[in-house]
């Protein structure tokens, strides 16, 4: 992009469903404090995620056995547990979903970038390959310092998402 050429602004269209309601700081983040921090690093990108809808689940175990299938691999989650946010094992989120039902899930006290990192997944973008605490792909999102940053190639990347209008 030349000098002084403007991107157009791409959105993502969010949909929270709450299992577990969040833990409130200290040992948590609102869903308010975690949009606006993903917000804050993707309009780095000119990307806006809009929440849609937040609504709490009350789900009974066949209803949860179901959303449980819809996770492979490290997101699979135990059916009799009560919850899916507090059974990810040492993972604040995780995005492994199915091909076409793109997701995450996140624990309840999550730290302040896990759901703009779980969202950079579903747009593409993988772990970074160092451990610099400044990178939103950090591969431990509670290592992340605020602000978390974006490199050049992950915004090009995030920007050719399909998930983005």
């Amino acid at each position: 992009m030349a000098n002084g050429e403007h991107q157009q602004t791409l959105h993502l269209n969010l949909h929270i469903k709450i299992l577990t309601p969040p833990s409130p700081p200290p040992d948590g983040n609102t869903i308010a404090n975690m949009m606006a921090a993903m917000n804050e690093t993707f309009s780095r990108a000119n990307v806006t995620v809009n929440l849609v809808t937040t609504d709490e689940m009350d789900l009974t175990r066949d209803e949860f056995e179901f959303f449980n299938s819809l996770f492979v691999g490290e997101c699979n989650v135990a059916p009799s547990d009560e919850t899916v946010m507090n059974d990810l094992g040492a993972l604040d989120g995780c995005s492994t979903h199915p091909q076409g039902i793109p997701m995450a899930v996140i624990r309840s006290s999550c730290a302040l970038y896990t759901l703009a990192h779980e969202i950079g997944h579903l747009l593409g973008l993988d772990h970074s390959p160092d451990q610099l605490t400044h990178r939103l792909m950090n591969p431990a999102p509670a290592n992340i310092d605020a602000p978390a940053k974006l490199i050049k190639s992950e915004i090009k990347k995030m920007r050719q998402s399909g998930l983005l209008n």
